[in-house]
């Protein structure tokens, strides 16, 4: 992706919120093109537990044959893309937004 990929996309992670702005390397976007979400590698490593970055190399359960990363919540493994999310790990803030209303 060039800078007219990276316009699209939201600045912050989806799942903390926060800009990683130290490292731009360390922000993942989406490939599917009707996402503009980016995750934080912190998050999607330590909080969803998927080492499906694209920077990781051979064992991407993530990333397509065509080389494309998708987003936890394009493949349904974000807590805010299910109903009830019964695991024990820290919700993405959307999810911890909507079980507080």
């Amino acid at each position: 992706g060039g800078e007219g990929d990276d316009a699209k996309h939201n600045k912050y992670c989806h799942f903390c919120q926060h800009v990683k702005v130290k490292r731009a390397s360390s922000m993942l976007a989406c490939d599917n093109a009707e996402c503009a979400r980016r995750f934080c590698e912190h998050c999607v490593v330590t909080h969803l537990e998927d080492a499906s970055t694209p920077s990781d190399g051979p064992a991407l359960s993530a990333v397509g044959a065509d080389g494309k990363w998708l987003c936890p919540i394009c493949r349904k493994i974000c807590c805010c893309a299910i109903q009830q999310c019964l695991r024990t790990h820290r919700h993405c803030k959307a999810y911890r937004y909507r079980q507080r209303r």
